[in-house]
């Protein structure tokens, strides 16, 4: 039969089980992260305290943490060139990793992330994976975004050039212009991408 005894220092030891006749034993209740330190010793019923029990035997033991979670409730919002992904906290959940194609792009230890520099009405699909204190992964969750263009400018240089039964209007092109939509009398007429429009079957005058 066995003594164990366990230790949070190395130093100073409690008796945890005494007469213990396994050959294993599982020590629950521990926190995780917290390294364990524990002396085994063999005992017979032999009187004799010289004889009676062996020499200990002393290891060591880092509790483990549970596996994290799964992440829940994600949003997406959209911004300029941009995508912020929001989700609600997994339990024993200490980190998370974003990752896009398979990609790690980062971690964090919030509950949010902001990717960047993104091309304007693509679809982006991440991967939020929670990481437990252990640092090893848990469960995932998937979102998908299209981050917004920029507003346009506005078009400037604006003249018109008559001719018969027609106007021609040019302009200089506008930043983040990708196209102009074109109104006469409030009403839209078409919508190009070029920086000329030829209106035409008007009445002179």
């Amino acid at each position: 039969q066995y003594e164990i005894w366990r230790s949070e220092n190395g130093v100073m030891y409690t008796l945890i089980r005494n007469n213990y006749k396994g050959i294993s034993f599982t020590d629950t209740g521990l926190n995780p992260g917290q390294t364990y330190n524990y002396k085994i010793i063999a005992v017979n019923p032999d009187p004799d305290p010289y004889t009676a029990r062996s020499n200990e035997f002393i290891t060591s033991i880092t509790a483990e943490y549970p596996d994290a979670g799964p992440p829940e409730s994600v949003t997406v919002t959209p911004g300029v060139e941009e995508l912020t992904l929001s989700w609600d906290p997994a339990r024993d959940t200490f980190s998370y990793n974003i990752y896009y194609n398979g990609i790690l792009l980062g971690s964090t230890s919030g509950t949010s992330y902001t990717h960047t520099g993104l091309t304007p009405g693509v679809s982006y699909s991440y991967t939020i994976v929670s990481v437990n204190g252990d640092n090893n992964e848990g469960a995932s969750i998937t979102a998908t975004g299209i981050p917004q263009y920029p507003a346009a400018g506005i078009p400037a240089n604006l003249s018109i050039s008559e001719g018969v039964g027609e106007l021609t209007l040019s302009w200089a092109a506008a930043t983040n212009a990708i196209g102009y939509n074109l109104y006469r009398d409030g009403l839209l007429l078409t919508n190009i991408t070029n920086t000329t429009y030829t209106d035409t079957g008007l009445t002179p005058g």
